[in-house]
Parts: C-alpha cells; sequence; structure tokens
C-alpha cells in the first residue's frame, strides 16, 4: 500500500498539536502500525483550508491522477480541506475516481469501508461549519481592532512601517522615503519618474526595488496618514502618521483627477492594435508600445526600455524597436494576404515558425513545474528544519505569483477547442472584414482570432497563427 500524507497547518494554528512535524510524526507511526510504506509527503504550511489553490494539494492530486499512491493519509478531516464542497469534490471525483482511499487519524475512517463513507458526508458539513465560524470570528476581531485603530494584519507589513509589539511602530527609512515621494508628486513628478529615481539611488522597500503602481498605492494608502480602513470605512489609528493629513488630501485629490483623465483620454490614446501578443524572440520577454519625445509610437522589448521593471527578463537586451505604425501595417499586410489568396492559409501551415505555440507552452509549463518543485522545496525545508513560516510564506507568495503570471500567459494564447478551429473559408472572410476603417477593438478582435502570438528577432517577425 503506497500513501500519501498530506499534513497542512494555516497561519493561526501553530500550536503543537497541529504543528506539520507533529502530524507529520503521528501519521508515519500510523503507517508503521499497518505496515504501509510513505510514498511521499505532501506539504502545506501556511495556507488556509478554505480553498484547494495549494501548491502541496495540487502535487498530491496529480500523484494520484498518474496512479503513483493507493491511499491518502490525513491527521484530521479538516486538514484536506475546511469546505465540505471541495471535500467532497476532492474525495469523490478526484480519490475514488482514480481508485485511490482516503483516511484520517483522528476521525478514524477510511473510505474503503462503507462505514466511512457514510460518515464523510456528515464530517465535511461540521468541518464547513467550523469554516465559517472561524471566518466569522476574524470578520468580528477585524472590526473590532478597525474601530480602536489598530492595523488588522496581514502578510505584508505596510510600507513605513515595523510591526511591534502588536502595534505598527515608524521604519523611518521607508518612512523618508514616502516623505521624499509625497513632496516630489506635489511638485508635479509623475510616480514612475519618482520609483527609477529611488531605484537608481539604491532606495528599497522591505528589501524590494520601487514600481510606480506601488508608489502610488502608498502615496494614497490609509495607512501612512495615520488611519485604518477597514470595509470601506476609515477610522483614526493608533499609529503615528507619516505624512499630514493636509498633505494626503492634495495627493488624493491629484490622482483623482489623473484617474479621471485616464479614463477619458490617455486610456484610448495608448491602445494599440498589437497589445499583449508581442514577443522578445532573445529573452522571451512581452514588447510594449511607447512614445518618443517627438509623438512618434513605437514597440519595444520591456528588458530593453526597462520600463517595468518587473518584466525585465534579461537587461542586456539589445532586440530591435519598431515603430507601432509600421509594424501593424506590415501585420495587417500579411492578414490581408489570407484574403486574396485561397491558398494561402496551406502555405502558412506548411511554413510554421519552428518555435510554435505548442513549444511555448511546453516552455511554459517546464517553467512551471520549476516553481512547483522549489515550492515541494520550501515545504520540506520548513517541515524538516522549522525555518520560521513567516520566511517560508513570503517566498511561497512570490512563486505563487511568478506561477499565477505564466499561467495567465499560457490562458492569454487563447488555443481553441477542436470543434472551434477556423476552416479556410472562415479564415477568409475573417481576414476580408480587416478594413482600415474599422474601430480598433474590432481590428484587435479579428487579429487575435488569427493569432495566437508574434515574436521579434531583430528583422525577422515570426507569426504563430491559430490555424
Amino acid at each position: 500500500m503506497r500513501v500519501a500524507l498530506y499534513p497542512r497547518v494555516s497561519g493561526h494554528e501553530q500550536e503543537d498539536n497541529y504543528s506539520i512535524p507533529e502530524q507529520i510524526e503521528r501519521m508515519q507511526k500510523y503507517c508503521d502500525a499497518r505496515d504501509w510504506m510513505v510514498y511521499k509527503i505532501y506539504t502545506d504550511s501556511g495556507f488556509s483550508g478554505s480553498n484547494v489553490n495549494r501548491p502541496g494539494l495540487q502535487q498530491l492530486i496529480k500523484a494520484v491522477e498518474n496512479k503513483k499512491v493507493d491511499m491518502v493519509l490525513v491527521y484530521k478531516l479538516d486538514r484536506l480541506s475546511r469546505s465540505q464542497k471541495d471535500t467532497l469534490y476532492l474525495i469523490e471525483d478526484v480519490f475514488e475516481k482514480n481508485g485511490v482511499a482516503f483516511a484520517s487519524i483522528t476521525e478514524n475512517f477510511d473510505t474503503s469501508t462503507p462505514f466511512g463513507k457514510a460518515i464523510l458526508g456528515v464530517l465535511a458539513v461540521f468541518a464547513q461549519l467550523e469554516r465559517e465560524k472561524i471566518k466569522e470570528r476574524t470578520m468580528v476581531g477585524k472590526d473590532s481592532r478597525a474601530k480602536e485603530g489598530k492595523w488588522h494584519g496581514s502578510a505584508q507589513v505596510p510600507t513605513g512601517y515595523d510591526y511591534i509589539d502588536g502595534k505598527l511602530v515608524i521604519n523611518e527609512y521607508e518612512a523618508m522615503q514616502i516623505r521624499e515621494a509625497a513632496q516630489l508628486f506635489l511638485e508635479g513628478v509623475p510616480v514612475r519618474t519618482i520609483a527609477d529615481g529611488f531605484n537608481k539611488k539604491g532606495y528599497t522597500r522591505k528589501g524590494q526595488i520601487w514600481d510606480a503602481k506601488t508608489l502610488n498605492y502608498i502615496l494614497g494608502s490609509a495607512v501612512v496618514a495615520g488611519n485604518i480602513k477597514h470595509r470601506d470605512k476609515v477610522y483614526k489609528g493608533i499609529h503615528d502618521a507619516i505624512i499630514d493629513t493636509e498633505t494626503q488630501e492634495k495627493i488624493l485629490a491629484i490622482q483623482k483627477e489623473r484617474r479621471e483623465r485616464w479614463s477619458t483620454t490617455t486610456k484610448t490614446r495608448q491602445k494599440s492594435l498589437l497589445g499583449g501578443m508581442l514577443f522578445c524572440k532573445h529573452c522571451t520577454g512581452r514588447y510594449c508600445r511607447q512614445q518618443n519625445p517627438s509623438g512618434i509610437k513605437y514597440y519595444s522589448c520591456y528588458s530593453r526600455n526597462k520600463s517595468v521593471p518587473r518584466m525585465i527578463k534579461d537587461p542586456n537586451c539589445k532586440n530591435k524597436n519598431y515603430r507601432a505604425d509600421e509594424l501593424d501595417a506590415f501585420i495587417i499586410g500579411e492578414i490581408a494576404k489570407l484574403a486574396i489568396d485561397p491558398k494561402r492559409a496551406q502555405v502558412v501551415r506548411d511554413t510554421r515558425p519552428e518555435n510554435n505555440v505548442q513549444d511555448k507552452i511546453k516552455t511554459l509549463n517546464a517553467e512551471i513545474e520549476k516553481i512547483d518543485a522549489q515550492i515541494s522545496k520550501m515545504m520540506d525545508l520548513y517541515a524538516l528544519s522549522h525555518i520560521d513560516l513567516d520566511v517560508i510564506s513570503d517566498k511561497v507568495a512570490t512563486l505563487n505569483k511568478q506561477k499565477t503570471g505564466l499561467e495567465k500567459e499560457i490562458a492569454d494564447l487563447d488555443i481553441p477547442d477542436d470543434g472551434e478551429t477556423l476552416t479556410d473559408e472562415q479564415i477568409r472572410d475573417l481576414a476580408a472584414l480587416l478594413k482600415e476603417d474599422l474601430p480598433l477593438e474590432e481590428k484587435r478582435r479579428i487579429v487575435q482570432t488569427l493569432i495566437y502570438f508574434i515574436e521579434i528577432d531583430n528583422e525577422d517577425i515570426l507569426i504563430h497563427w491559430k490555424f
């Protein structure tokens, strides 16, 4: 009997009975007593049981689906999930569907027996009830803390503060940066320019570099003005303010004016035909559309223009920039050929770029698997070496963010089902619709229906078609 152990502990469950090492020890003894072989331990530390989006659980599901285990063992039913719906889904639609039994030490049952199956539904109901009670108690606690002016707490302490003895205390180094940013902002300096300037000076916040979006949020946050915001209500905080109320009111007024201006003019101006579809062949990063001082719009690799630090894949990338109007015209011209020549679609199929969309998906999935392996290693280190939970949680959160970005990139490729594959006639009809007088959104819709993505390789433009 190959048994997979699944210990889990959330952030507020750190007492000995629920610690990861304690759960593992009890489950291993349980297996030894029954002469079961422990195949692998899948661990989730610091993750809530309210959903199934947990790295260890997802790896366990893959092992079940690949027929690598015969039984899944937990210390207690709510370690698997606190959601009745998720519990029943995992046991009935994942474990039993693949011929894998499930057992819980505390409740003393397993699904290979009739009694275990009968009692499962009852226990799942109580697990769901307990989750709702915890959620209610948590919200009541947060409401109370907010009214008392206390920070409600989260995985990330607000920039500008340290959390000491249950209270926010000003971090002078970060507070100095926020005050400097506020002054520059009121002088009319764009937030991106402020963030870039801070990074050049070597400024950091919580060990991270600055970006425009984060800086803009911090300047308008209630916390830096000495307040606590909870459920859209603002309460006077017991912590000290970094910037005074009058200064922040001026900042909020400017931010509001810019949002309104963005929604009516800037947003429309910055829309592009190929936005989100262009990738760099050299560094695998994305291209974005920019505008030079002369007003000429062009597409440029994020790694080369370095406008958004988190989007940089290779700081030494020198891939070519393209004028937006010229690249747009080239792509429209390639699509126009499909409308003119009935045999063009087949020619495209016969001359696909070597690195086609399936290769890109494999590459992205390989990166996701590497991240999953890193997360698993983090969990193993925590379980075996008692590494601080906060350290593990922060690193796992960062890895999960990277994984989510890669998964979104795959989703953005918009791969059609077999029943949605375009016929040659449909391809010609779509291509014929792409006229100059069409609204930009209509043009984009046609382009995205025909093309997965486009790679830039200096002078070469590689189009990855959807047919």
